[in-house]
């Protein structure tokens, strides 16, 4: 019900406004004679007559005075429901005897019945001498500038105002017919010097942008002050707004998160009473800004459809965080969805390390509805640190419905691998190898099952994408591919079966150096065309011409396509020189255990870069006793947290320290260090003794650095 009466208060507000501009109008058509009022009323919001209708245009076209002059010889030349006393009787008899209306077969003119649009239309057109088809009446009046639009007319219900924007139109946009008028001494020409239509809008009003500023305001520039609006948002009400200066602040029903909505400025009327008419924009719903913490919490809620959302938070998070239970959802202040096994499920993304996705599987989330996410104080991110407590974000439901779960492609790599991408992150029974089997279609025979079945893609694919292996895959042949009882991440969405066809595929390069580049003397980076195997030892990459030793190797874990080899103190790659990069035939293997088939080979080129002095690139809290630090270069991961201590003054200027109580490493650059009995006033600086590099060299360990921990 409150919904409804919202629609009604919007449609009254727009008709009232409306009728405003028609107003002003009105006065403009009173002047040049053509429009009179009843006690300085239009009327507008009523209907007219077809008699009506053609005194306006007989005024129109400067033919009263004609009229009223000859009004008895007029009165006798007239249609046979016309008697000759009705005060329109001149008029109609004027229109009859120049073929400005014609009337019906019966020979009447039914000048008591409401008017029709295209009536009016075409008796305008008649007055102007424009020819016409009666079922082009409408194309025909907008190509000639009577109408500024042809949507959306009311055949049934056609109104005085919609009339007064008829006749302003048309002289709006026949200068000369205002001239006439003049010239015949209807009007004089001070009078028109002073009226709104003999004038030139300079600047004309135009959109400048549209942005939702919130869920439920959303703020309109134009290029210049007005003083009156009209309009409306596809699919989304306007309960209100507010006009000031060159900005329209409306209030409407809380917008989706980034669903895109449609603007129509039906009129717009700027501070010297010009009007425009039918301007329309696109803009997009309220997307709230992310949070941006060193803390551990909710930084953002993104709302898929009426079962997932995804939820964002300001650190990394593990599959640990994973757990329904520590998801709570409320409407209203009242438990919604109790996080538990048979209502919410959680899995973490694939496309990002601070992300988990949740889907509910009795409840639903319903359109413009408000709800709260409220976490459980035991959920803890991947450095260790709790939730705050209470915490909690509201987000706006979209009643959308699921994605599906579809194939979006399907490519042959070779011989034995098909690589399979799916449109949704995948559950583990993907890799269940008896749900991909090949026919080939020379015989129609079930030619192979598969032998295997892997995930083999990083970042947004990493559980969407999946190499399956076959035994044999002709280049030759046609085949179909089976796939069948694929569910997603959630085990909520199935792929029941899908048959592709294909044949004469191209083979897919095996695996290749795609670039290696020297970072520093002492470090290259080499980067392949598909993710390798970690337990890959790397042995095989060699650098020579001249022979540089190779003192550690290992891979980017964020990155499964960058290795990182780190020379050995002696052997520097001196600028000036190229080096010879060389993969001997079937030593790095990729996800699916395939080596590479030849030698690859890539020309390296040496730098003046030195292997960097070790420092903090990165040091701040993360809590009150966490401090993360990431390193500029990659560290021995063996290190104690004997290596670290924070210092600060006390009140007497001394210097004061407080060594390390744990550390854990993320990765061989980053990690969080823990401290104890930590104020949240004081001002720290964190201090590593002594750390050596990754490949414990002798030359690369650090003396002493510090730096100032951020808050």
């Amino acid at each position: 019900m409150k919904k409804k009466v919202l629609i009604i208060l919007s449609v009254v507000l727009i008709c009232s406004l409306s009728f405003g501009f028609a107003a002003n109008k009105a006065d403009e058509l009173n002047k040049l004679k053509i429009l009179k009022g009843y006690d300085d009323d239009y009327q507008l919001e009523n209907q007219l007559t077809r008699a009506q209708a053609f005194t306006f245009v007989v005024r129109l076209i400067g033919k009263e005075s004609l009229v009223l002059d000859k009004a008895e010889l007029l009165r006798a030349n007239n249609f046979t429901d016309v008697d000759s006393d009705q005060w329109y009787a001149p008029y109609t008899g004027y229109g009859k005897a120049f073929g400005l209306i014609q009337g019906y077969e019966d020979g009447t003119f039914r000048a008591d019945e409401y008017l029709s649009e295209r009536e009016f239309y075409a008796m305008v057109l008649n007055a102007l001498n424009i020819d016409y088809e009666w079922k082009e009446v409408e194309n025909v009046a907008y190509e000639n500038n009577l109408i500024e639009s042809k949507d959306e007319k009311n055949e049934d219900n056609y109104l005085r105002g919609s009339v007064v924007d008829v006749l302003y139109t048309t002289l709006d946009n026949r200068k000369d017919m205002i001239d006439d008028l003049v010239k015949s001494g209807i009007v004089a020409q001070d009078v028109v010097d002073e009226m709104l239509i003999s004038k030139t809008d300079e600047t004309v009003t135009e959109i400048s942008s549209i942005v939702a500023i919130s869920e439920t305001q959303t703020r309109v520039k134009f290029n210049e002050d007005i003083k009156n609006v009209v309009l409306d948002i596809d699919n989304l009400e306007v309960l209100d707004y507010d006009i000031s200066g060159n900005d329209v602040t409306i209030t409407n029903e809380k917008s989706v998160d980034s669903s895109s909505y449609t603007l129509t400025v039906v009129s717009v009327e700027d501070e010297n009473g010009y009007v425009v008419n039918n301007l329309e924009n696109e803009f997009i719903g309220y997307k709230s800004t992310p949070i941006e913490s060193n803390y551990f919490m909710i930084s953002d809620i993104e709302v898929i459809s009426k079962s997932q959302i995804n939820v964002y938070f300001t650190q990394d998070v593990t599959m640990n965080a994973a757990l329904s239970l520590y998801y709570d959802i409320y409407e209203d202040d009242e438990l919604y969805v109790e996080g538990g096994f048979d209502t919410i499920k959680a899995e973490k993304m694939g496309t990002v390390d601070n992300g988990i996705t949740l889907w509910l599987t009795e409840e639903i989330l319903y359109k413009d509805s408000e709800y709260i996410l409220k976490l459980d104080k035991n959920l803890s991110s991947r450095y260790g640190v709790e939730i705050s407590d209470n915490e909690s974000k509201a987000f706006i439901g979209n009643g959308k419905e699921n994605n599906k779960l579809e194939i979006d492609s399907l490519r042959v790599l070779n011989e034995k691998y098909i690589r399979i991408i799916f449109s949704e992150d995948l559950s583990d029974s993907a890799l269940d190898k008896t749900n991909y089997s090949l026919l080939r279609k020379e015989n129609n025979i079930n030619y192979s099952r598969a032998f295997n079945a892997t995930f083999t893609g990083i970042e947004e694919l990493k559980y969407r994408q999946i190499d399956v292996e076959f035994l044999n895959i002709d280049q030759d042949e046609d085949y179909e591919l089976t796939i069948k009882d694929i569910k997603d991440r959630f085990d909520e969405r199935e792929l029941e079966e899908e048959v592709i066809p294909f044949s004469n595929y191209v083979e897919a390069a095996g695996l290749e150096i795609e670039a290696a580049v020297a970072k520093n003397q002492g470090e290259v980076l080499v980067y392949f065309n598909n993710p390798v195997d970690e337990s890959n030892n790397f042995n095989g990459i060699i650098i020579s011409n001249p022979s540089r030793s190779i003192e550690d190797k290992f891979i980017d874990p964020d990155n499964p396509t960058l290795v990182t080899l780190i020379l050995d103190d002696s052997d520097k790659l001196l600028s000036g020189n190229e080096y010879d990069l060389k993969v001997i035939n079937g030593s790095v293997s990729d996800l699916n255990g395939e080596t590479n088939s030849s030698e690859l080979n890539f020309t390296l080129k040496g730098t003046s870069n030195e292997f960097p002095e070790m420092k903090f690139a990165d040091a701040h809290f993360i809590s009150d006793d966490y401090v993360y630090v990431r390193f500029n270069v990659n560290v021995d991961t063996s290190t104690s947290s004997s290596k670290f201590r924070l210092k600060y003054t006390d009140e007497d200027d001394d210097p004061e320290y407080i060594n390390a109580s744990s550390i854990s490493f993320i990765n061989s650059h980053e990690a969080v260090v823990k401290f104890r009995n930590l104020s949240s006033s004081e001002s720290y600086k964190i201090y590593g003794d002594n750390i050596e590099d990754y490949s414990n060299q002798p030359s690369y360990k650090s003396d002493e650095f510090y730096k100032t921990v951020a808050r």
